[in-house]
């Protein structure tokens, strides 16, 4: 019985160990988003990857929980930089916004992917889109999120809308997004 305990002890300790790892996990492989307490559901989440260099480098980009907080942390480019999160806390018409932004039929159907639409040199960002929905989650995956004019080009307006709404929201928390990004959304009404 106490080589049991031992063992048990063993693998509650590789666990602990293994948890400031779970944000690096491939979006199929982590479990269903919420907050690190456990105490509120997130209705948003974008991890940002970083590729450069041979490496994918991951970040939380934005989380949006049901009570209408929204937590952005540092954008991480080379790994071992430390994380500064801001958190704010939206009024009730942007929560409605948010809302409606992800609740929107179209959004659905979208594909789950959607690859780089312009030339590259050496290291482009990835969005990593995660919306929980009552019959699973929901996964959209976006690199390097740039097009103009946004909705014409190669994301349907619904998609476009989304990733609009992400980065005025981190913009709004974090202050740091691209001021071409900010003129391609001001086009985008997030309204259906």
């Amino acid at each position: 019985m106490n080589r049991c305990s031992a063992q048990t002890r063993k693998a509650a300790v590789g666990l602990l160990l293994m948890l400031p790892m779970l944000d690096t996990l491939p979006r199929g492989l982590r479990a269903q988003v919420s907050t690190e307490d456990g105490s509120l559901p997130v209705i948003l989440e974008v991890m940002n990857y970083h590729f450069t260099m041979g490496h994918k480098i991951p970040s939380v980009f934005l989380r949006v929980l049901s009570d209408g907080s929204v937590e952005c942390r540092s954008l991480r480019t080379t790994g071992p930089e430390a994380s500064v999160v801001k958190k704010k806390v939206l009024a009730p018409e942007e929560v409605k916004e948010v809302k409606a932004v992800i609740e929107q039929p179209e959004l659905r159907d979208v594909k789950s992917r959607y690859e780089l639409t312009h030339p590259i040199i050496d290291s482009w960002m990835e969005w990593d889109i995660r919306i929980p929905r009552t019959a699973g989650t929901q996964d959209i995956a976006i690199a390097a999120f740039a097009s103009t004019p946004l909705g014409d080009g190669p994301y349907p307006i619904a998609v476009a809308r989304l990733g609009c709404l992400t980065s005025k929201l981190r913009d709004e928390v974090y202050g740091d997004e691209p001021d071409y990004r900010r003129r391609e959304c001001k086009n985008i009404s997030m309204a259906r």
